[in-house]
């Protein structure tokens, strides 16, 4: 009797575990990954939440008002990548190129984590990531919904972008490559470069309208503490506006007009200062 009831147990399991006992039905199976629909992507892509990056702002004897505080932020947002076109911009800062402010916009958005983002919790989502991670190693994305309401709301509503991968002409790895087929940008695969505006000086013009003096600096580690003066050693954040006050000759500096128009601060002009 103990090898009879062995034997059927086996077979119970067996019968189970492959064909359902004869019952007509078939064997349950893992089911395989959805199939990526581009209508239903082009349809939720634009629900994913929308939002703008928080400029990293370096506290100096003028950003410590709200005025001040307002214009290191603008500062921080619009001239991300000034340094990079300072020489096609010099005549003012109007007429800003495409691609000036396509970087910008993407530099300035939280961009997508799928899963984690509003509305990036699908299985599209997923499925773009993926794709994207096979050849960059990065899951995150940025939609170009995302990159237009950066620029709008950093360069005003009427900003039109002609999506491509950028900087035109880099090398692959340092672009924020666009992909069409699903309106996303991947991340670089190498870090990119950006600056961070240190505001010196702040004076008024008119009732309405003000100058302000920066200079710019890069990050010197990856703790984000230090900065790159004009020199090859790191300078401490906290440091930085002495430094840069007391070895003014030795940065560019800029001189930057700003007028205010209710309530809201918007940059004129850039140009570098006179020495």
């Amino acid at each position: 009797m103990g090898k009879r009831l062995m034997a059927a147990l086996l077979a119970a399991a067996l019968c189970l575990g492959l064909a359902g006992c004869g019952n007509g039905e078939e064997a349950s199976s893992r089911p395989e990954e959805a199939a990526f629909s581009a209508e239903i992507w082009e349809a939720k892509r634009p629900k994913i939440a929308l939002s703008l990056t928080e400029p990293d702002i370096v506290d100096t004897t003028f950003t410590h008002d709200d005025t001040g505080l307002a214009i290191a932020r603008l500062l921080g947002q619009e001239l991300i990548v000034y340094p990079r076109y300072a020489r096609d911009l010099r005549k003012g800062y109007t007429d800003l190129p495409e691609e000036y402010l396509l970087i910008t916009a993407l530099l300035g958005t939280d961009g997508t984590t799928p899963g984690i983002t509003q509305g990036a919790n699908t299985t599209e989502a997923q499925y773009v990531a993926k794709q994207l991670a096979g050849e960059t190693g990065r899951r995150q994305f940025i939609t170009k919904e995302q990159v237009e309401y950066a620029a709008r709301e950093l360069f005003g509503e009427e900003v039109e972008l002609t999506h491509q991968s950028v900087p035109v002409g880099a090398d692959p790895r340092e672009q924020y490559r666009y992909y069409e087929e699903y309106g996303v940008y991947a991340y670089p695969e190498k870090q990119p470069i950006w600056y961070l505006p240190v505001l010196l000086d702040l004076w008024d013009v008119s009732f309405n309208t003000k100058e302000a003096q920066i200079v710019f600096v890069r990050y010197a580690d990856s703790e984000q503490n230090s900065f790159w003066g004009p020199g090859t050693e790191p300078i401490a954040r906290w440091d930085i506006e002495e430094h840069a006050n007391y070895n003014i000759d030795q940065y560019q500096s800029y001189t930057v007009t700003l007028k205010e128009m209710f309530g809201e601060w918007d940059i004129e002009e850039v140009l570098p200062s006179q020495s």
